[in-house]
């Protein structure tokens, strides 16, 4: 499946199962499948999971199971369960979401991703563990030295 969202965003979606019934043909049950979303920055993300719910009317697409979000900008993140709403541009979790951020881990109790990726927000427990870089260590001194040449005798003495 492919098309665009109600602000002209392209998206893209594959499975290798889909399943859907004849007398309603507007939700698709898939299995193993990849979302592909452009954000307000023009960035891509990326969703893996082993099932979803693909609501072609209200363009909505439930994952579950082993949900892999990738961002073209470097962050990733696990959850169990998410909503993907491709027209307002919203993804939700109410479950636990372990994430990979550029220089650190963020874990929570939810998530909330706004406006097509302007706004990401956790929610419930949230614990942030930053690795920041090491400062520049200042250039080593060099040693000083004396000089011994010539004699023992202390300066100015005759």
């Amino acid at each position: 499946l492919a098309g665009f969202s109600a602000d002209r965003r392209p998206y893209e979606l594959w499975a290798k199962a889909a399943i859907q019934d004849l007398t309603d043909p507007d939700n698709v049950e898939l299995r193993v499948l990849r979302a592909k979303v452009m954000m307000e920055d023009r960035s891509m993300v990326t969703l893996d999971a082993r099932t979803g719910f693909f609501d072609s009317k209200q363009q909505l697409l439930e994952l579950k199971k082993d949900i892999f979000l990738q961002s073209s900008t470097g962050y990733e993140a696990k959850l169990s369960q998410a909503l993907l709403d491709i027209n307002k541009g919203t993804v939700t979790s109410d479950e636990h979401v372990d994430v990979k951020l550029l220089n650190g881990t963020l874990v929570a109790d939810g998530l909330k991703i706004i406006n097509s990726g302007e706004i990401v927000r956790f929610e419930g427990n949230v614990v942030m563990n930053l690795k920041m870089d090491q400062p520049e260590a200042p250039p080593a001194e060099e040693p000083k030295t004396r000089s011994l040449s010539g004699s023992n005798k202390p300066a100015g003495a005759k």
